[in-house]
């Protein structure tokens, strides 16, 4: 990859290098979750792509490939689904490899966009239609009930609770207060029904220069047919965005912080609807 990551050896050493995988024996990860965990990637993006500030090169290549392997060697994830939404299988060998020998398995799938119309739309645009195009083909997803998914260069440290909540429900997405007509898609989760019925299509709704992202078409999708849920897990994501090239983590402080907001914001919500109907009454 780019003439550095290009064997499953490589891959262990920058699983070793980068603390994705503080020793061989933690390699050994006993399966837990029943769900195959989807990571989409865009290894090699156009230029022309809007709102897409980090460009192919050494850094992205870098922080996809970290990600990943952190999942892969870290995760009690069992089966995962990478899907490369720019047409690059580069990651495809190294990554399936590193996964056989972790003990699991990786089903990459390469879509070639179609680059006129991620770059008319965006690459929520492009994500989606990668997404249902990859998930239509794979021998993985035919065998599931649901998945979770994670955009490349990011992690979850606190994944596991987020499958606690999550493996009992529908759907399971994270709504930022403050922050109209949005949900969070860099993880997430969806029973296959559910994905089917409501969010494979929504992408096609997404037209980022006119401020019409993924997340906006997620969000309108979820509220015509559910009511936005409580989700007291703030979800602890750090990583690379592809979108602004800089660097995010929720630092123990903040994220206390966040858990306490969520908490009383719900709290008084729920005060407040109650109140309301008692009156009415």
């Amino acid at each position: 990859i780019h003439g550095r990551y290009n064997s499953v050896n490589n891959a262990f050493e920058l699983a070793d290098r980068t603390n994705a995988a503080p020793s061989r024996r933690a390699l050994i990860m006993i399966p837990t979750i029943e769900f195959p965990l989807v990571i989409t990637t865009a290894f090699s993006p156009k230029s022309d792509v809007p709102y897409v500030a980090l460009k192919k090169g050494e850094l992205r290549t870098r922080e996809t490939v970290y990600s990943i392997a952190w999942w892969i060697c870290r995760s009690e994830f069992d089966k995962f689904i990478v899907v490369d939404a720019t047409g690059d299988a580069t990651l495809s060998a190294p990554l399936t490899e590193l996964a056989r020998a972790c003990g699991k398995s990786l089903e990459y799938i390469a879509i070639q966009n179609d680059d006129e119309s991620v770059a008319r739309y965006g690459k929520g645009f492009g994500e989606g239609f990668a997404l249902d195009s990859a998930l239509e083909r794979s021998a993985v997803f035919a065998e599931s009930k649901g998945f979770f998914k994670c955009t490349g260069k990011i992690i979850v440290d606190n994944y596991l609770q987020c499958v606690e909540h999550a493996k009992t429900k529908q759907f399971y997405f994270d709504f930022p207060r403050g922050i109209p007509n949005f949900v969070d898609t860099r993880f997430y989760f969806t029973s296959k029904s559910f994905w089917e019925a409501n969010l494979r299509d929504a992408y096609k709704k997404v037209n980022d220069p006119r401020g019409v992202f993924l997340e906006n078409a997620y969000y309108e999708s979820i509220r015509k047919v559910a009511e936005i849920p409580y989700n007291p897990v703030v979800i602890r994501l750090r990583g690379l965005s592809g979108t602004s090239s800089e660097t995010f983590e929720i630092s123990s402080i903040m994220y206390r912080a966040q858990t306490l907001w969520r908490k009383l914001y719900w709290k008084f919500t729920g005060f407040v609807s109650r109140f309301t109907v008692s009156t009415k009454k």
